[in-house]
């Protein structure tokens, strides 16, 4: 166990990103649970929607919901094929192992249990 008076101990018990983060939240807090804060969270939740719901915006993420469909499909393409290519590529091995008429490490039913595929 580590203990206090260890040389390779950090004694810097906070990370200083924890510090900043802890104080943003304080002051997020303290911003939204007045008044003033409520008041500015409600126009900038308004003018998030507005914008969200906007036709420059929703034509927008219509095109990256059609490109990200067509682009997984693409990719599960890709995919397959080198699956496909993956498995034609270890059959082919496979045949090429067993015919060779050579020593098969002492096992009878002719594979290996070692070594990598």
């Amino acid at each position: 166990m580590v203990g206090y008076n260890d040389p390779t101990h950090n004694t810097q018990e906070v990370p200083v990103k924890g510090k900043i983060l802890f104080a943003a939240g304080l002051a997020t807090g303290y911003v939204l649970g007045s008044k003033a804060g409520r008041q500015a969270y409600e126009r900038i939740k308004s003018q998030a929607s507005e914008i969200w719901e906007s036709p420059a915006v929703q034509k927008t993420v219509s095109q990256a919901g059609t490109l990200a469909k067509e682009t997984a499909g693409a990719a599960q393409n890709k995919v397959n094929s080198a699956l496909g290519h993956a498995t034609d590529a270890v059959s082919t091995s496979g045949d090429e192992g067993s015919s060779s008429g050579g020593s098969d490490s002492g096992t009878s039913s002719g594979t290996s249990t070692g070594g990598s595929v």
